[in-house]
């Protein structure tokens, strides 16, 4: 995020870097509006709104894009309990979009909530284990 730029300027640069359609990106505006609750202050720079933007529009740009592939690493480790509730209904929204979903976590609560029916259990680079997610949790 370009801290000199406005709200609304961080999505539009993300979204043309990431390869979306002038129409896909003014879409989601509203999106991103109505998820942060920033009304008007998108029109202020983000260095102005500072935990905002070390959260909620961050976040809210970065789940703009439906992949077919879902890779997360501790996503939602940061802000609020509100924020967290927020943020983990946007990506359970993302996970039921998507075809496959890999999340990168140390604690066991964020992978069997997010998890479907297979996990894997790395350490230092090896494959300790992989299978039921249930059974690979209880290993650990």
């Amino acid at each position: 995020m370009a801290g000199d730029a406005t709200g609304l300027e961080n999505i539009r640069i993300c979204g043309a870097l990431w390869g979306l359609t002038r129409r896909q990106i003014e879409a989601g505006l509203d999106d991103v509006t109505q998820f942060t609750e920033l009304g008007d202050f998108l029109k202020c720079r983000c260095d102005l709104l500072t935990r905002v933007c070390n959260c909620d529009l961050p976040f809210a740009i970065a789940t703009l894009r439906e992949p077919d592939i879902l890779l997360l690493d501790e996503v939602i480790g940061v802000g609020d309990a509100s924020f967290y509730q927020k943020a983990f209904d946007r990506l359970l929204n993302l996970v039921r979009k998507s075809g496959f979903l890999f999340v990168a976590s140390p604690t066991h609560t964020a992978s069997s909530n997010n998890c479907g029916n297979k996990a894997i259990w790395l350490h230092n680079g090896s494959l300790i284990a992989y299978g039921d997610v249930a059974a690979v949790l209880g290993r650990i």
